[in-house]
């Protein structure tokens, strides 16, 4: 996890300013998101398998 100091400089780079509970807010908010994409990209890829497991069963089968 990037420390708030990291966060700054790359929030700097946009040519923003805010502070400490600003940037910590942003990062817990980035943090979320991407958990929830993880999250969803992990179960589409289980639900693609299954889908496929079950295409192979019945072509095996």
């Amino acid at each position: 996890m990037l420390n708030i100091k990291e966060c700054r400089e790359l929030l700097k780079e946009k040519g923003k300013a805010y502070n400490d509970d600003q940037v910590q807010a942003i990062r817990d908010f980035l943090y979320n998101l991407a958990r929830i994409n993880v999250q969803y990209i992990k179960e589409k890829l289980r639900q693609n398998e299954q889908k496929g497991n079950i295409i192979h069963k019945s072509i095996d089968g």
